[in-house]
């Protein structure tokens, strides 16, 4: 079944992290909610769980190339003294094929 799950981003400042999710999710939006980064991510229920990359690097810190990682989204914690910026692998970045429901406009 095709539903969108909320995972919360590990604590782990800037650097890299493995989360298990469905094969073919598909990241939606970073945002911040309750103070803790979190990624709302359209995935299929169905599926067996496969290993994700992410990494989140801070303002001003290196960052990957275009070649190495997909940029998802950013987000402000501390009162915006800190902005993280979510990356995850290419292999990972693709954009499912979401039919439009009748009476949808795209």
């Amino acid at each position: 079944m095709r539903t969108i799950w909320k995972y919360k981003l590990p604590d782990v400042g800037t650097g890299q992290f493995v989360l298990d999710m469905p094969k073919g999710s598909h990241v939606l939006r970073v945002a911040v909610q309750y103070g803790h980064p979190c990624i709302w991510v359209l995935v299929d229920s169905s599926q067996p769980t496969v290993p994700r990359r992410f990494a989140i690097v801070g303002t001003g810190h290196p960052a990957p190339s275009a070649d190495e990682a997909f940029w998802l989204g950013s987000f402000h914690l501390f009162g915006d003294n800190f902005v993280g910026h979510l990356f995850t692998d290419w292999e990972n970045s693709h954009v499912p094929d979401i039919p439009i429901v009748e009476g949808e406009t795209p």
